[in-house]
């Protein structure tokens, strides 16, 4: 189903505009590591903090419709259970030596195919295939979200992974292999994006 019926553009406009509100949101990251000297544990789970987004849902044709998300490599922060020397040093590891923050300090994903299935009057399935630039370094990526809309709230929810060698990242090995993070990442979120 294409049809946006329950969005009401304005008169001469067809794209309804919605801002990505982080603080009605959670996007998280789930890293999964081993090695018998591992310090982390075997999970750790990172909260990003700090993005910014914006949907354009045409409301003649929702598969018209577009995204772009914008993340602050430097944001993310370890909510594991874990000393707060662990935590200082896993968020240095993170921002200086795998995102290389400083030099890449945003992380884009922007999609303007989208591919859409009608569950209900305002829920659909969505399947985006959009890029994805990180460190410098662009790649395909594609996110199959749950999305509720109206014409003043748009919730999107969803996983997504992430290889980390696909964008030139070597994953972490320290202590002789005793921390080994390995190369998929995962990430869930939790969008909700109002009306501009």
């Amino acid at each position: 189903m294409n049809s946006a019926s329950n969005l009401e553009a304005l008169p001469g406009k067809v794209t309804v505009t919605y801002a990505i509100d982080p603080s009605a949101s959670r996007f998280n990251l789930h890293v999964t590591a081993s090695g018998w000297l591992s310090v982390f544990g075997h999970n750790l789970d990172i909260a990003i903090r700090r993005y910014e987004g914006e949907i354009q849902v045409d409301s003649v044709s929702i598969d018209r419709s577009s995204l772009v998300l914008r993340i602050d490599a430097a944001s993310l922060e370890v909510v594991s259970k874990t000393s707060d020397q662990d935590r200082r040093d896993i968020e240095r590891i993170m921002r200086d030596e795998v995102l290389l923050a400083r030099e890449y300090p945003e992380i884009i994903y922007e999609c303007s195919q989208v591919k859409v299935s009608a569950m209900s009057n305002d829920r659909y399935w969505m399947a985006l295939n959009g890029e994805l630039t990180l460190r410098g370094m662009t790649r395909p990526q594609s996110v199959s979200p749950i999305v509720t809309l109206n014409n003043s709230r748009l919730g999107a929810s969803g996983e997504l992974s992430v290889l980390q060698t696909q964008f030139g990242i070597k994953p972490i090995s320290t202590m002789g292999g005793g921390l080994v993070v390995k190369d998929e990442l995962k990430f869930k979120f939790d969008i909700v994006a109002h009306k501009k």
